[in-house]
């Protein structure tokens, strides 16, 4: 079985802008759906196509398209670096979406177009949280542990050799705790990857907030709260991309596909 894989390389130029291998990737329009207002992805790269932003709501894509349009930046996830914006609405016929569409382009530091990069946005400067990652100590793999020994169902999805390697993240100034524990892995024609299963840890107490697709690819903030948004990017026969946040519960904010 062929997997034709879009592997993420590296940071570019530590601005938060990420590299794509290119193998495999059109240059057809990549898609960006949104569940946030104000807050979705886009390639940064001149050599590839434009974005189509597509919004759950008129209003998102309507005030993308007036912010850009008073020559407003846009700020890269997770430093917060400006970019600038160009945006047109989508003809209805090719929006295909009751939020309307847009198709749009930015520009800032790293869009170089012999690289494919794309990049998390939003269109006020982000809130600028340092988040450490460390191994989970014996004290928070017995919590979640815990919780596993309560709960059969989920206790056949989480191993406890699985959360023996279980990594926290936290924010460096303090606050709750997440927990991250390794899941099955999964591979079909399309994709390969490895569900990572989420828990909030307090003290002695574990509550499971969700299963994410693949691995924690880099934690950013968007609610600026004391809890990270995370972004996961896995292996498929195209671009699949995905900004998670997990409060109050795991919820999708945005996709970024395409081929």
């Amino acid at each position: 079985m062929h997997i034709a894989r879009c592997r993420v390389l590296r940071p570019w130029i530590a601005l938060g802008l990420l590299s794509v291998a290119a193998t495999g990737l059109a240059g057809e329009p990549k898609e960006s759906l949104s569940g946030r207002d104000g807050v979705f992805a886009a390639w940064a790269s001149p050599s590839v196509a434009d974005t189509h932003v597509f919004f759950k709501s008129r209003e998102g894509a309507t005030a993308l398209a007036r912010h850009c349009r008073a020559q407003l930046p846009v700020h890269l996830l997770p430093q917060g670096t400006p970019f600038t914006c160009r945006v047109e609405f989508l003809p209805p016929a090719e929006a295909g979406h009751e939020g309307g569409g847009l198709r749009l382009s930015v520009k800032g530091p790293g869009s170089k177009p012999d690289h494919w990069v794309y990049g998390l946005f939003t269109v006020s400067s982000p809130h600028h949280v340092r988040w450490t990652e460390r191994a989970a100590t014996a004290a928070e793999q017995s919590a979640v542990r815990a919780l596993l020994a309560t709960d059969t169902k989920l206790s056949r999805t989480v191993t406890g050799r699985a959360v023996g390697s279980a990594r926290a993240v936290a924010a460096a100034e303090g606050g709750r705790i997440l927990v991250v524990v390794p899941g099955r892995r999964v591979v079909d024609a399309f994709s390969e990857a490895r569900r990572h299963h989420v828990f909030l840890v307090d003290g002695e107490s574990a509550r499971h907030l969700g299963e994410l697709p693949d691995r924690p690819k880099q934690y950013v903030d968007v609610d600026g709260d004391d809890l990270p948004e995370v972004i996961t990017d896995t292996e498929c026969d195209g671009i699949c991309v995905q900004l998670w946040t997990f409060s109050p519960r795991l919820e999708l904010l945005v996709e970024l596909g395409g081929h």
